[in-house]
């Protein structure tokens, strides 16, 4: 369909897409940068297929994968994103997608083969791609497996990604063949795909089914280590790589010489990929992606089944009567949680644990408080002096004793020093009263208590 002068370059499809340059071109068509007129002169990637639409059969085939593709693009992160399909005006199918501007994984294993941990991440999301479109997508109410027939490393574009440094993702399920429907929706019972990557049962033009789309990513993963393919035909025609496929033994990794010590199981993994016989293959593509992950985790010398992209650090939580053992932290894809039954078990003793210092300096303030009122109530008491008259309270108490005999009221008495010593409160006839017990001893001047009238007296006399 494709003229050596390329007349659809400049050419505008459905009054909306301007090719403008050639990007790439394969058995199946030709890949043209776009200028998207309704958006501005978006750039987008304008597949045109080199098979033309013959009937309305056919026509609507096309149309019906157009629309699988672009679900699969909604679904998967690691699948192109299809925006528009269509027919040009002499028969020839097209459809839009995004834009890519990256390398193609042909390109970059061109050179070298890749370091493991590179390995390990591209592989993951060619495999993630690979798994949403075999586990399908519902199309007009029905849920459709597609598998991709063509999976090669030159329909794999890597990109630069902020979030995952790099991004890969599958391109050209044109020629997709989409399964459980009533009818044949592949463009042909024929053989269609690249030599190099394709299964026994495809070159044999036999029912395909996921398994043959896991050959494939064999052949890729076998490639992405070593950098070598791991069949060698004798010739590149199609008698060749049937009789490779079909008959040779690829060599385990191991025995290839390699510059890098490879994780145990890794080789085994992908010559099972690449059995000859469909049911000794991994049944799915997430069967090999759960393998993938073990072999990176065993050996990163992580648990087994644990991812290493991602390792945070919880500190430790102490153990004691407060803080009872806690259980080994699970895993949960690449990161470490915390189980939830630890933090409903420990949530109280974590409270109790912060309010321990507070409480103690509670007790130790009404400690000391307490001291103090206790310091303060210990001061000895004033004095009792001898003769000072008792508390009404005391005296109606004395009377109230049974037996108690009414006393006279004797005169009021006044407190004096005893500056005149004792001899003269014996002239004067005054009885003398002993101190109380409770001021024994006593060293200071002592009150001493006299009726009023000889007080008087007393002081007179010793007034002169």
């Amino acid at each position: 369909m494709f003229t050596a002068s390329d007349p659809f370059l400049g050419r505008l499809l459905a009054q909306r897409y301007r090719l403008t340059h050639l990007l790439g071109q394969g058995g199946m068509g030709r890949v043209y940068l776009a200028q998207d007129l309704l958006f501005g002169g978006v750039e987008v990637a304008v597949k045109l297929l080199s098979q033309p639409a013959m009937d309305e059969q056919a026509r609507l085939r096309f149309e019906r994968e157009a629309k699988a593709c672009a679900a699969l693009g909604q679904k998967s992160l690691h699948i192109v994103k299809v925006s528009d399909y269509g027919i040009t005006a002499d028969g020839v199918p097209f459809y839009v997608m995004e834009y890519l501007n990256g390398q193609t994984l042909k390109d970059i294993l061109a050179t070298r083969s890749l370091p493991l941990e590179r390995f390990f991440r591209l592989a993951r999301q060619i495999g993630l791609g690979l798994k949403a479109a075999h586990e399908g997508i519902l199309l007009e109410g029905q849920r459709i497996q597609v598998i991709h027939r063509d999976l090669k490393p030159a329909n794999v574009i890597v990109l630069a990604d902020e979030s995952l440094g790099e991004l890969a993702k599958l391109v050209d399920f044109g020629i997709a063949k989409l399964l459980n429907t009533r009818e044949s929706l592949s463009l042909t019972h024929a053989y269609l795909g690249t030599l190099a990557y394709s299964s026994p049962e495809q070159l044999e033009g036999l029912p395909l089914d996921a398994r043959s789309d896991i050959y494939s990513f064999g052949i890729m993963l076998y490639q992405m280590v070593s950098g070598q393919m791991p069949l060698q035909p004798t010739t590149e025609s199609f008698p060749g790589w049937y009789q490779a496929h079909h008959k040779q033994r690829p060599l385990p990794l191991e025995e290839l010489g390699l510059p890098l010590a490879l994780p145990a199981g890794l080789s085994d993994l992908i010559l099972s990929c690449l059995a000859k016989d469909p049911a000794a293959r991994p049944p799915t593509v997430a069967n090999v992606l759960a393998e993938l992950e073990r072999i990176q985790a065993r050996a990163q010398g992580s648990p087994r089944g644990a991812s290493q992209a991602v390792a945070l650090q919880f500190p430790a939580i102490p153990s004691g009567p407060l803080f009872p053992s806690a259980p080994p932290l699970a895993t949960a894809g690449t990161l470490r949680l915390a189980p939830p039954t630890m933090a409903s078990e420990n949530r109280g003793s974590l409270l109790w644990a912060r309010l321990i210092p507070f409480l103690g300096g509670s007790l130790l303030g009404l400690a000391l408080v307490s001291w103090g009122l206790g310091r303060l109530l210990q001061r000895p008491a004033a004095p009792v002096l001898s003769g000072s008259r008792p508390s009404p309270a005391a005296t109606e108490l004395e009377d109230e004793r049974p037996g108690a005999e009414a006393q006279p009221d004797t005169a009021p008495e006044v407190l004096v020093p005893d500056i005149l010593g004792s001899s003269a409160g014996q002239d004067e006839g005054a009885t003398r009263r002993d101190p109380a017990p409770e001021l024994e001893p006593y060293s200071g001047p002592v009150l001493r208590a006299f009726p009023l009238q000889t007080s008087r007296e007393v002081v007179r006399a010793a007034l002169g």
